[in-house]
């Protein structure tokens, strides 16, 4: 049997004929069913600006436990990567609440820029960034990436980047730390590549930061930590 998914513009560079495939039914969500790529058309359709390509999966059904017509779920994935670091993606878009003198003069401490750099430098956080995340803290960890964060659905590999996450000390200062990113599921993010400063497992990541309602206690971070 073969199941018609519909594959967006933006996905579709990355399947290939062959690539594994697994997906779900409605009819039986506790089993997952798998089967490979035979195909990608090239007839696009366009629905509302959204332009999506059938992808025709290949998939035996002894049980016959499928019938035509039914909604498939599809995870391909496209890259993997094992015994690497992962950051959450809020490390990635935090940025500390503190003046530009002030985050250029930790860039120097910590050695991300040199004391001629930061002469009438603006500092800011290097790739994505929320400008000053805030809201719920949870403790997220840089851990080992299994396509770039486990079975968590489609992974897609991103422009190689670089960002600069926040490490949490033990005194409750920051450290900033400039990293190579690599793939992602836009959930977790495998670092691929430490450029300045260290990160270990057990480092304490910011992903975001809530204000005392009562201007008697300091603000409080929300951290992550690094997994292999």
């Amino acid at each position: 049997m073969q199941v018609y998914a519909s594959t967006d513009e933006s996905d579709v560079g990355m399947i290939r004929t062959g690539q594994v495939v697994i997906f779900k039914v409605d009819a039986y969500p506790k089993d997952t069913f798998s089967g490979q790529v035979s195909q990608v058309r090239m007839n696009a359709t366009t629905v509302q600006n959204v332009v999506t390509y059938n992808t025709i999966i290949d998939f035996d059904n002894p049980d016959m436990k499928l019938f035509p017509g039914m909604t498939a779920y599809i995870t391909i994935p496209v890259a993997n990567a094992k015994g690497v670091l992962r950051v959450a993606n809020g490390a990635l878009r935090y940025k500390p609440d503190m003046k530009a003198e002030e985050i250029r003069a930790l860039y120097q401490k910590y050695g991300l820029i040199s004391s001629d750099q930061g002469q009438g430098q603006t500092a800011s956080n290097e790739g994505p960034s929320a400008g000053g995340a805030s809201g719920k803290q949870y403790r997220a960890k840089a851990q080992g990436a299994q396509g770039g964060g486990g079975d968590t659905g489609q992974q897609r590999t991103p422009r190689v980047d670089v960002a600069v996450i926040w490490k949490l000390r033990p005194d409750k200062t920051l450290e900033p730390v400039r990293i190579r990113t690599g793939i992602t599921d836009h959930t977790i993010t495998e670092v691929a590549q430490i450029l300045k400063g260290q990160l270990n497992e057990s480092d304490e990541l910011v992903t975001g930061a809530m204000t005392a309602t009562s201007g008697t206690r300091p603000p409080s971070m929300g951290g992550t930590t690094p997994r292999r």
